[in-house]
């Protein structure tokens, strides 16, 4: 009995040793392989991120000048751009003023009805709401679109 116990646990042993050694040999066989393409491959990563900033730099669609041109046109009578500050992929920031705050806030609703800009943030309008013949100072933040601003893989 004690023989065949032996024997069981020597066939066991073997078995799980001959597994393991090919299962070893398996992993050194794809590790191998991995590091032969290792180098080619984040050589295309590297050169695959050089063309996707390229392509973003060069996309004139949502360029300064664009925004400008869209921000005017959209600017109604009564309201002035004081200042425009345009980061590039991200946001653009507008600060102006006008008289009312109906002006101001249908400028709002334009911009963010826009399909050039991904939206809008409403920083701060500085609105008396019993002088509406007032001047009132305004400032906001025109997103431009996360397609623009995603890092790709």
């Amino acid at each position: 009995a004690s023989i065949a116990v032996l024997s069981v646990w020597i066939a066991v042993v073997s078995i799980t040793a001959t597994v393991f050694a090919v299962k070893k040999a398996s992993y050194n066989r794809v590790q191998k392989e991995a590091a032969r393409y290792a180098e080619p491959a984040r050589e295309a990563q590297e050169a695959r991120a050089e063309k996707d900033a390229l392509e973003k730099y060069a996309d004139r669609s949502h360029s300064a000048l664009e925004c400008l041109r869209e921000i005017t046109v959209l600017l109604p009578d009564g309201l002035e751009i004081n200042a425009f500050n345009y980061s590039k992929g991200r946001a653009i920031r507008l600060n102006g003023s006008g008289t009312g705050i109906r002006p101001i806030d249908d400028y709002f609703k334009a911009l963010g009805k826009s399909d050039l800009f991904a939206g809008i943030k409403n920083d701060r309008q500085e609105a008396n709401r019993k002088n509406t013949e007032k001047p009132q100072s305004f400032s906001v933040t025109v997103v431009l679109p996360a397609s623009i601003t995603e890092e790709q893989p």
